[in-house]
This record gives structure tokens, sequence and C-alpha cells, in this order.
């Protein structure tokens, strides 16, 4: 069970750019005080804006009237010797896939294939504007030192009917598109 002193930040709802800004300011603010050092801080803080900006690009590929998959989630906990990072947010099936193999490939590689992999994606002339390099997931994997672990549920089909915002009205998926909770847990050594 988890004690409320082990958790450094929960955030469970809208995310934008100021929310971002905001989470990332109260974890710094919290990990300072807790006298962690500038190098962990850091590696969570470059964690942490990879994920969240993950998070706000997928999110961002579905249609504001279904408020509940506008409504992603995140948590920091400390334990004993390390940070766990959790993250969750819903996906299309497509994106679960490549999410699915990506992450797949990228837990296979060693520390240095990491970084072989990061410095080569970055020396191409070219990268993708939208998602599709998987170079922050490479970067998280890099960063953290550690595999991250990764699960997908199936949460949504199209037609259900859907809790809004207003506990008295729902809403109902119009499209033909399943939609999969993507969790993602990252753990920061301290």
């Amino acid at each position: 069970m988890l004690k409320d002193e082990n958790i450094i930040l929960s955030h469970n709802g809208a995310l934008d750019s100021e929310v971002i800004d905001l989470l990332l300011d109260l974890t710094d603010k919290k990990l300072t005080k807790l006298k962690i050092r500038r190098g962990v801080r850091k590696k969570i803080f470059n964690i942490l804006v990879e994920c969240l900006q993950n998070t706000l690009h997928y999110i961002k590929e579905f249609d504001e009237d279904i408020p509940i998959v506008h409504s992603p989630f995140l948590i920091v906990i400390k334990k004993e010797n390390s940070f766990i990072i959790s993250t969750g947010n819903f996906v299309t099936e497509d994106r679960a896939e490549f999410l699915k193999t990506k992450l797949s490939e990228i837990n296979t590689l060693s520390q240095e294939d990491l970084q072989k992999h990061y410095i080569q994606a970055l020396d191409k002339k070219t990268l993708p504007t939208e998602g599709g390099a998987g170079l922050g997931l490479v970067d998280i994997v890099r960063r953290s030192k550690h595999r991250v672990l990764f699960d997908f549920q199936e949460i949504i089909t199209s037609g259900d009917r859907l809790p809004n915002d207003n506990t008295s009205d729902v809403g109902v998926m119009e499209d033909k598109e399943t939609y999969l909770l993507f969790n993602l847990q990252i753990e920061v050594a301290r």
C-alpha cells in the first residue's frame, strides 16, 4: 500500500502545455525539498517531459466530445532505491500496435545500443515532425537505464456509452474505433 509521503506527484485529468509546466514545476520543487540529487532530479524531469509530451500528442488524436479519453493520468512514486513514473492514456488500435512494436524492440537493446540508436536518429537529416521516430521512447529507456513496463487494456469500443463530466449525461462514440488504455511504467534509480 502506498503511503502519501511516497507519492511525489499524482495527476488525473485535463492536460495541456500549462498543466504540463505546472506538473513539472511541482515535481521539481518536491524533489528539491526531499534533497534528491540534481542528476536524479534532471533525469526524472527529462523523462516526465517526454512522457507528458507523448501523452499530449496522443490525446490530441481524439475528438474533444469524448471527455474520458482526455483524462490521462500520471503518478510519480518514491521507493526505497528508485522512483517509479507511471502514465496512462488512451490510444487507438493502430497507435497501440506501433507502441507495442517500438517498446518491445527498445526493451531488447543494451545501453550501448540505445545510445547508438539515439545518436543515429539525431544524425538523420530529417525526422518525422509528428510521432513516428520513437526517439522520445528511446530517450526514456536510455535515461532511466531500465526496461520499461507497458500494457494495453481494451476499454472503449465504438458505440459504447461513456460518462462525461456530468453524471446524468452520457456521450456515445460515433466512430468505428476501439480505444485502448496505454499504461507505461518507468523506474529511475536514486
